[in-house]
């Protein structure tokens, strides 16, 4: 979890460093220039943080989700999808009802037409879809009974069937939700113990597994490095950095923050 200081740990810090033979007193010229840089530093933590937050999935929330899911899961956001259904156009034979005629509930719902036909017997039955994405488009029979321009040898207008299959987009939650159940670790022999967490751990197999098929094993293991090889490049990067060469002088809590801020610093190079 990335950590934000309060302005007066930051004051402190920085007052500190300072030799005790000035004057740091509240007040003095110091302490205000080192107030202000404290002021500033909260603002630049409390960015980070923002940051950092929204490379999460547990924290992160709309667009920074939707990004962070597909990027580095393969998740997609479900979009939201517009309401579809039948509506019966009653009039004079012979009248040409267009594609894109838009007809509407009483409260407003606009739905749009997507083909052309012509009355005949009285009637002419045609495929509309609402203008707007949404549940909130999807309405019962005969709801639709507005043409929102008049077209000359129509009498009435009315769906006869339900306007449905309009979906929200997708929220938060349940995007999250989908990251928990589709998450996979590609793993070796030196992974063990990671089946308490029920996740799925393809291992690398070994020729003399598929005695009967040595083209699958082969077919098998070269997909599972094509995927590996990019943690294996996110390692490499992470070498880079010498205080990870010496984490025998740190405490747990402190080298847990230098590994997620190190990662989140290349995912960050990656957008």
């Amino acid at each position: 979890m990335f950590e934000v200081y309060t302005e007066e740990y930051i004051r402190n810090r920085l007052l500190n460093r300072i030799s005790d033979s000035l004057s740091k007193m509240e007040g003095t010229i110091l302490w205000e220039i080192m107030n202000s840089v404290t002021i500033e530093s909260k603002e630049i933590y409390s960015e980070m943080e923002n940051i950092y937050n929204q490379r999460i999935v547990s924290t992160a929330t709309g667009d920074d989700l939707t990004a962070v899911c597909k990027d580095f899961f393969g998740v997609n956001r479900k979009t939201a999808t517009k309401s579809a259904g039948t509506v019966r156009f009653s009039g004079t034979n012979g009248t040409v009802i267009s594609s894109g005629t838009i007809i509407s509930t009483d409260n407003g719902l606009q739905y749009i037409t997507t083909a052309t036909g012509t009355v005949a017997s009285g009637y002419v039955d045609i495929e509309a879809k609402s203008v707007n994405s949404g549940f909130a488009n999807n309405v019962a029979i005969g709801t639709v009974t507005k043409l929102v321009s008049t077209i000359s040898g129509i009498t009435t207008v009315s769906n006869i069937t339900a306007m449905d299959s309009g979906t929200d987009i997708e929220e938060d939650e349940d995007l999250s939700n989908k990251i928990d159940k589709s998450l996979k670790i590609l793993g070796d022999k030196g992974y063990a113990g990671l089946g308490k967490y029920q996740l799925t751990i393809p291992i690398k197999r070994n020729k003399r597994e598929y005695k009967k098929d040595k083209t699958l094993a082969k077919t098998n293991n070269q997909l599972i490095s094509r995927k590996r090889i990019k943690i294996e490049h996110v390692f490499a990067y992470m070498k880079n950095f010498r205080i990870l060469q010496r984490l025998n002088y740190y405490k747990m809590n402190k080298i847990e923050l230098f590994f997620q801020s190190i990662a989140n610093i290349y995912n960050l190079s990656k957008f």
